[in-house]
């Protein structure tokens, strides 16, 4: 079968490109050529159909779930805190930044983790996202050590010095240590969330560590400004325990002295502060 071409016509020449019947000589094609030019053409359309739906169908998607991640339905409804005993958890909200009613996928968790950690009694904080509607922030607190009376308030003194907040009943086990004046009263006066110089610090935590058959026995305890640890024993015995080195050792001597291997009778002064070599004093040496 032959086929003459007309102008306008497409043509396949003998090297595969395709003309135009004005430019390209007249001749003859195989009808399959032009099936299949053809079916090239149909499958072209429906692909960029394809893409123009599926296209739409993405914009569709991102529209409908932008508008139900600002919906009422998905906004902070309740704000969960755990793990306190000391911090209220009004306070920790109120810290964290974050709102009822805001957007649940605006929460940067983050941030309120930042803020949360800046409180003094929070060691650390963990901060949770759960959909549909609430944050849950859950808290582990500080340990105090013992308690420290800054302008008659008793305030509580955690590992590492750390002043963290007016004491409560559960701190009411906790010994009670005197600093000098100097930083418990007037302008330089220690506050809660600040931290104390570090050999008072260590001192402190010596006080706290105290074995129980001396703490049990304490009427109170003091820290000079050089660190120097002094507690009061009932009825009338004071235990000189130095700064805080060699804890171990001393808390050692001065159980096997005050546990009954030197006679207490008359005894005032019991001097740890070298641990190898402690010294007990009786009245009237004390006077």
């Amino acid at each position: 079968m032959s086929t003459t071409y007309t102008p306008g016509d497409e043509v396949v020449t003998a090297d595969g490109l395709v003309t135009d019947a004005d430019v390209a000589p007249a001749g003859t094609v195989d009808p399959r050529f032009r099936a299949r030019r053809a079916e090239v053409r149909r499958a072209a359309r429906r692909h960029r159909r394809r893409l123009f739906w599926g296209l739409v169908f993405v914009v569709l998607l991102i529209g409908a779930t932008i508008g139900a991640l600002y919906s009422p339905l998905l906004d902070v409804d309740q704000v969960v805190v755990s793990g306190t005993t000391h911090l209220a958890d009004a306070a920790v909200i109120r810290s964290s930044g974050v709102r009822r009613g805001q957007q649940l996928v605006d929460v940067d968790l983050g941030t309120v983790r930042d803020r949360v950690a800046r409180l003094p009694w929070v060691l650390r904080v963990e901060v949770e996202r759960r959909w549909p509607d609430r944050i849950e922030i859950r808290v582990a607190e500080r340990r105090g050590v013992a308690t420290v009376t800054v302008a008659g308030t008793r305030q509580v003194v955690t590992l590492g010095g750390l002043v963290a907040g007016p004491a409560g009943a559960l701190d009411a086990a906790l010994p009670d240590v005197h600093l000098p004046d100097a930083m418990t009263h007037g302008s330089g006066a220690i506050r809660g969330g600040s931290r104390l110089p570090r050999r008072i610090a260590d001192a402190i935590e010596m006080v706290g560590a105290l074995p129980s058959s001396i703490a049990t026995n304490s009427s109170g305890a003091s820290v000079d400004e050089s660190g120097e640890v002094s507690v009061s024993l009932l009825p009338s015995v004071r235990l000189l325990l130095g700064d805080a080195t060699d804890v171990a050792e001393k808390f050692v001597a001065a159980e096997t002295i005050l546990g009954g291997a030197v006679v207490q009778k008359g005894m005032c002064r019991v001097d740890v502060r070298i641990p190898k070599a402690p010294t007990v004093m009786h009245t009237p040496a004390c006077n």
